[in-house]
């Protein structure tokens, strides 16, 4: 790429998004200051002074001065570069370290992997800010200890994100023609293949960078970090604590606000340069007896890490096709007309059907909205579980049943053990759809599909289940699209919500926004034929009309047969999206 389109393109997805804009802008100004730090600060930071001790905020000190009397811009500013140094240093370490395992056990597998595996596992296992204090305690408390810790608890994520991708990758078509051009292994995983890896794993690199800052201030801030009298952010808040009472505020609001800016920015630029999940442009076609099935068109939707999507609509309007065509299970009547899906950087659509095999399961998993018809009658359900466990867990047999019995239980499944042992056709419809649960979620995927998850669960089930899948996109910051009819499930567990009728995404906003202020008047209508406890059931009223036949010719907006606010303008032209906050859009000629 040369850098007149690298200079276009970088501002173009800055343009798209001010938030990243401006984390790029704030980063760049500690980069400075990490870089000209003692030339740029007004005082020596190490310098004391008895008589200007504990200052307030003024002219000559405008972050005040700490307890000896230094002044704290001074400090805040030369930290910078020790801060930023040791996170770039230890993150840096993880990606390579990390970027050499995770490519060698993809691409070799066998007992490579099986080693790799073992020894990621065994990293995870601990807390991992208790494992950093640990290598800490028993290496000395040495900046160069301090990246080494921080290494080590960030090394899995690069690993495991380099085999993922590397897997899919070993099998596709130009791999195979660069083995066929005489190319040894490590030519072709080093020219053709790692390459190909690095732009996902540097956005990922973004994202951990403020973890590192945070885990070096954390070991700091208990005494197990950079020692005084060294300016360290950690350090500067940890001895300002002790005057939050007293009202000195300025000893630790300075300097905690220079570690809190530094973490979102990282964060923000990193969620800004891409996110996980991101179908674009999406159009699905059905060839039927009957004609052609335009079931989507020009569908766009991301999952970020960590983030729960709701996914609302009509029966029919192209929920579940959505669903399974990102997991590769439409059809074979099924036709991808235009648009991409890519995850963590791996175009789904171009991955050779072994690639995808190995993704699903262990990388994405879904939730399917009829559990007995995706079970296997004739096989115990604990041993279907084993059978995705064996698959993409990487565990030895003899713990495969236990690995079962225990994912069983997490779902709340009364007495799993014998439970394990039943056969579907033994078991309820909501028994049924809790396995199903519990097999999707058994490898902790980093995308989860969930298909109408509470379908055929009490009250109390739904809630436990919900909570739990909530729990995990949080804790493992697994991105999840949640699927259902119910918008008083989505609006209680979803950070954003998309708005589907007919194959159209017609609006998408975070979750407050839409339920507050729907923009189109699709959105309006659902909201006002769903019950909630203040209104009476006679005050709900239903959508005129139906969805349209998706094999006629279509206009530009599919809801137009159904709108009160329809214009001629409305079949003329394609429909635009209408951008009402940067979190806001909606798909209309005249929103709300």
């Amino acid at each position: 790429m040369s850098l007149i389109a690298l200079a276009r393109n970088t501002g173009y997805a800055f343009g798209e998004n001010r938030l990243t804009l401006a984390a790029a802008i704030i980063l760049a100004l500690l980069a400075l200051c990490a870089v000209f730090g003692p030339s740029l600060a007004p005082f020596d930071p190490l310098t004391t002074a008895a008589a200007a001790k504990l200052a307030p905020p003024s002219t000559l000190h405008p972050f005040g001065t700490d307890a000896l009397g230094r002044d704290i811009l001074s400090r805040v500013i030369v930290a910078a570069r020790l801060d930023l140094g040791m996170a770039i240093s230890a993150v840096a370490l993880s990606f390579l370290v990390g970027l050499a395992l995770g490519s060698l056990a993809g691409y070799f597998g066998g007992w490579t992997d099986r080693i790799v595996g073992r020894v990621m596992d065994t990293i995870m296992a601990f807390p991992l800010f208790v494992l950093a204090m640990g290598i800490v305690v028993a290496l000395g408390n040495s900046v160069l200890n301090i990246i080494i810790a921080t290494m080590i608890i960030n090394l899995p994520f690069y690993c495991r994100f380099a085999r993922s991708a590397v897997n899919v990758r070993r099998d596709l078509g130009y791999v195979e023609a660069a083995r066929m051009g005489g190319n040894g292994s490590l030519m072709v995983l080093l020219n053709h293949i790692v390459p190909n890896i690095l732009p996902p794993m540097m956005v990922q690199a973004s994202l951990n960078m403020g973890w590192a800052i945070l885990n070096a201030a954390g070991l700091s801030f208990i005494g197990l970090g950079v020692r005084p009298p060294t300016p360290e952010w950690g350090i500067m808040v940890s001895e300002g604590a002790s005057y939050i009472i007293s009202g000195e505020w300025w000893a630790f609001m300075f300097p905690g606000a220079a570690l809190v800016l530094a973490v979102f920015c990282f964060n923000m630029l990193g969620d800004g340069l891409r996110d996980l999940l991101d179908p674009r442009k999406l159009s699905v076609e059905f060839r039927t007896r009957h004609g052609v099935v335009r079931a989507l068109e020009s569908v766009t939707l991301s999952v970020a890490r960590g983030e729960i999507v709701g996914v609302v609509g009509e029966s029919g309007s192209g929920k579940s096709v959505t669903a399974y065509t990102v997991m590769g299970l439409n059809d074979e009547a099924a036709e991808i007309t235009n648009g991409r899906i890519t995850m963590g950087g791996i175009d789904l659509l171009a991955a050779q059907p072994e690639a995808l095999r190995e993704l699903r399961g262990r990388e994405m998993a879904m939730i399917f909205q009829s559990p007995r018809t995706a079970l296997n009658p004739i096989r115990k359900v604990g041993k279907q579980i084993e059978d995705v466990l064996l698959e993409h867990a990487n565990l030895p047999r003899r713990d495969l049943k236990k690995a079962a019995i225990a994912a069983l239980a997490r779902v709340r499944i009364p007495d799993p053990e014998r439970r394990a042992e039943a056969y579907p056709f033994e078991l309820s419809g909501g028994m049924c759809q809790r396995v199903m649960i519990a097999m999707a979620l058994a490898c902790t995927p980093s995308v989860l599909i969930a298909d109408e998850p509470t379908t055929g669960l009490d009250v109390t089930t739904q809630a436990v289940i919900m909570d739990l899948i909530r729990d995990m996109s949080r804790s493992a910051r697994m991105s999840t699209l949640l699927i259902t009819h119910d918008l008083g499930l989505a609006g209680e567990y979803c950070d954003r919500i998309a708005v589907m009728h007919a194959g159209h995404i017609v609006e998408i906003a975070a979750t407050e926004a839409l339920l507050d202020h729907p923009a189109h008047p699709y959105t309006r209508q659902l909201l006002a034929a769903t019950p909630i406890p203040e209104t009476r059931l006679d005050s709900l009223t239903s959508i005129p009309g139906q969805l349209p036949d998706l094999r006629s010719t279509l206009p530009p907006c599919r809801f137009s047969g159904r709108c009160e606010r329809r214009q001629p303008v409305c079949d003329e032209r394609e429909l635009p999206w209408a951008e009402l906050s940067p979190a806001h859009i909606v798909r209309c000629r005249f929103p709300l």
